[in-house]
C-alpha cells in the first residue's frame, strides 16, 4: 500500500497550504509533502533522527487529501509509514535512539 500511494505523489505541494502542523512549525518535514518523502526514505530502509517526529506529529486530519490532484491518501500513507517504522524498530530492537524518540513523543502528548 505504501509503495502505491508514494508512487502516485508528484510532489506538487498543493497539499501544504492546508496542513496545520506545517503552518505551526514552518518546517517542511512537518508538512504532507515532507511526510511523503519520509515514507519514501523508509521504503528504502532509511531512518533519520527526525523520522519519528515527522510521522507522529501528523494529526491525521485529512486536510491535505482534498487539494491533492494525484489523489494520494496522505494520512493513510502516514499510518503506513508509522507501521513501517514500528516494524523496522522491532527488527532492530537495539536501536535505542528510535525507542527514546518514541517515548519522548509519547510524553509530549500526555
Amino acid at each position: 500500500m505504501a509503495e502505491t500511494e508514494y508512487s502516485k505523489c508528484v510532489f506538487c505541494g498543493f497539499c501544504e497550504n492546508t496542513c496545520p502542523t506545517l503552518h505551526s512549525t514552518g518546517e517542511r518535514g512537518y508538512g504532507p509533502r515532507g511526510r511523503v518523502r519520509v515514507v519514501g526514505l523508509l521504503l528504502k530502509g532509511i531512518v533519520t533522527p527526525k523520522t519519528v517526529e515527522y510521522l507522529y506529529t501528523c494529526l491525521l486530519c485529512y486536510a491535505c487529501l482534498k487539494p491533492c490532484p494525484a489523489g494520494v491518501d496522505i494520512p493513510k500513507l502516514v499510518v503506513a509509514g508509522r507501521q513501517l517504522l514500528t516494524s523496522k524498530y522491532k527488527e532492530q530492537n537495539s536501536n535505542n535512539n528510535l525507542k527514546a524518540e518514541m517515548m519522548r513523543l509519547e510524553r509530549a502528548d500526555a
